[in-house]
């Protein structure tokens, strides 16, 4: 999770440069329902990044 951080990071700064991600790992587990919705939805292009991320950050 760390290098992902330092990934999404190193790319946002890119367009702003005080740009940063920290991902944490959680006890909680999402719903696995939810999830493969979000996975279809962002496949077919009905759900953005933003969306995928407000989701992370409720749990």
């Amino acid at each position: 999770m760390s290098q992902l951080s330092n990934e999404l990071s190193r790319v946002g700064k890119i367009y702003k440069s005080e740009f940063s991600v920290k991902i944490l790992g959680t006890d909680e587990l999402p719903s696995v329902a939810h999830l493969n919705e979000l996975e279809m939805r962002l496949a077919r292009e009905d759900v953005g990044f933003n969306e995928i991320i407000e989701y992370c950050y409720k749990r």
